[in-house]
């Protein structure tokens, strides 16, 4: 349920219930030092939540904040085509591609993660931020 004037949503309903501040979660962030290693950001389908789709313009502060996380960390994005929260589980392909390209850039000492789009498309991705700058 919205909450008039924020971005704050609760994640269902009664006892256990979890609170997310989009705000709050997109300063913490902006404030944050982050380390300069090589490294993707994976990304959710877009409008797909685990629970009932908030206020549309919640989900595209999300999918802003990953673009910006991305180019925070100087990485690729990568939007799965079909999975939720829970990617291990729902495209592990995808994760499995993703883990991979960072090992790999590590073990380079290549200092950026590179991804080739055709394996990251036949394992159920897209990349949508190539060029972090």
């Amino acid at each position: 349920m919205l909450w008039p004037g924020s971005t704050n949503f609760l994640d269902g309903e009664g006892p256990g219930v979890t609170r997310i501040d989009t705000v709050a979660g997109e300063a913490e962030l902006a404030d944050a030092v982050l380390p300069v290693v090589p490294a993707a950001v994976l990304a959710r389908t877009p409008g797909r939540w685990d629970t009932r789709l908030p206020d549309p313009a919640i989900d595209q502060l999300w999918q802003d904040a990953q673009v910006g996380l991305a180019r925070q960390l100087g990485a690729p994005l990568i939007v799965a085509n079909d999975s939720g929260h829970e990617m291990p589980r729902e495209a592990p392909a995808l994760v499995a591609a993703a883990i991979d390209a960072v090992v790999r850039a590590v073990r380079d000492q290549a200092g950026a993660v590179a991804l080739d789009p055709d394996r990251v498309g036949s394992v159920g991705g897209r990349i949508v931020v190539t060029d972090p700058g």
